[in-house]
């Protein structure tokens, strides 16, 4: 058996919302807008966003990123004008207090670049940001030499010598900018840039008249699971954490941290404490659970026309979301991953081919997650 895909199929790793499908509704998309309306009405403060590996952590901070946008266009429209300045880190490796704040200073600027708002600062807050960014950078100084000599000698016969010498040296150095003229450099800044500014207009102009801009600066540490897994992790997690403290409430920079389950059960073991770093800056935690129920929104829309299927295709395909269902542990990417090992290409069309030797598996896992499903209704009661 095989059925028609959308003639646009793309295979896809995550559950992004590409036009196709989304993993932000019903509970799940209340939860986004509840994260989204918190980041909005917090000025500055860290958010930790934890949950199984693959359950969509990262989907849910993106689709909480859209929302943001949306209020903060509604916003603009009444008055003053409002942009969202996200800026993504990934650390790969434990790194020091000065490495962390020259790339969150190097970050800021390229985003500040990529997003057209660099020509728009006025001139003295963009020189304060571009001296802030070259005093991040290396600076390589070379010294080259050369000297010649040359001598006759006649005594018994004649005799000529000569001899050139080359040098060639190279020094890299750093400005004096060390981690706590870093933070208060970024302090400054993002007060500023938050605080709102009259930009300029085409070609560096001023505009005396224009609406203020105010920029919502948001930093997602996403991928911390690198940092959690390093040897000596717990440590580098920690000194990251101090290292940006001082951020979390005098900046105005909100901070998004996402990680896995790991991290989320330290939080809880360390906060039991009642002297914990985690405890002190994270405004909210928010633990991502499994997503059993949304089987059919991962699914469907990859399909060409459901209506169109007969009732043996119809009682199929039902009985592959189910095995989906069981075999994924409710789990986006596992069910994602699923559904592009059945899908066959002919041409350029793609569909889901299922084969009748596979009915057997797919009933049997089939009857198992609508039994699993029909005693969770009866131990928790019907939502």
């Amino acid at each position: 058996m095989a059925i028609s895909l959308i003639p646009n199929f793309r295979f896809s790793a995550s559950v992004i919302d590409n036009g196709k499908l989304s993993v932000a509704n019903g509970l799940r998309g209340r939860a986004v807008q509840a994260f989204a309306d918190r980041l909005y009405l917090s000025d500055g403060g860290a958010f930790l966003i934890t949950g199984y590996r693959g359950v969509g952590k990262t989907t849910f901070v993106q689709d909480a990123l859209k929302c943001l946008k949306e209020n903060l266009k509604a916003e603009s429209k009444e008055g003053g004008e409002r942009v969202l300045l996200d800026v993504c880190i990934n650390i790969a490796r434990p790194i020091t207090g000065v490495e962390l704040m020259h790339g969150i200073l190097r970050q800021l600027y390229s985003r500040l670049g990529e997003l057209q708002l660099l020509r728009r600062l006025p001139k003295p807050l963009h020189s304060q940001i571009k001296l802030a960014f070259l005093r991040t950078s290396a600076m390589l100084a070379f010294k080259n030499s050369e000297e010649s000599e040359a001598g006759i000698s006649i005594e018994k016969w004649l005799s000529f010598s000569s001899k050139i010498t080359h040098g060639y040296s190279r020094d890299l150095n750093y400005l004096a900018y060390d981690e706590r003229s870093a933070e208060n450099d970024l302090i400054a800044l993002a007060q500023k840039l938050s605080h709102g500014f009259t930009p300029r207009g085409p070609y560096g102009l001023p505009q005396p008249f224009a609406h203020p801009l105010r920029l919502k600066l948001l930093f997602v540490f996403d991928e911390l699971d690198k940092i959690d897994e390093a040897k000596g992790s717990i440590a580098s997690l920690t000194e990251i954490l101090q290292t940006l403290k001082t951020l979390f409430t005098t900046s105005g920079i909100s901070f998004i941290f996402v990680a896995g389950r790991s991290l989320h059960e330290r939080w809880l073991q360390d906060v039991q404490r009642g002297d914990s770093v985690f405890e002190s800056v994270f405004s909210e935690s928010r633990y991502l659970p499994a997503v059993w129920n949304q089987v059919d929104d991962l699914c469907d829309p990859f399909l060409a026309n459901i209506r169109q299927l007969s009732d043996y295709d119809r009682q199929l395909y039902t009985d592959f979301k189910r095995h989906l269902a069981f075999t994924g542990r409710g789990i986006p990417r596992r069910i994602i991953r699923g559904f592009h090992e059945r899908v066959r290409w002919d041409g350029e069309c793609a569909t889901l081919a299922l084969s009748e030797n596979d009915r057997r598996q797919m009933r049997f896992h089939a009857e198992l997650y609508q039994l699993l499903s029909q005693s969770e209704a009866q131990v928790l009661g019907e939502n």
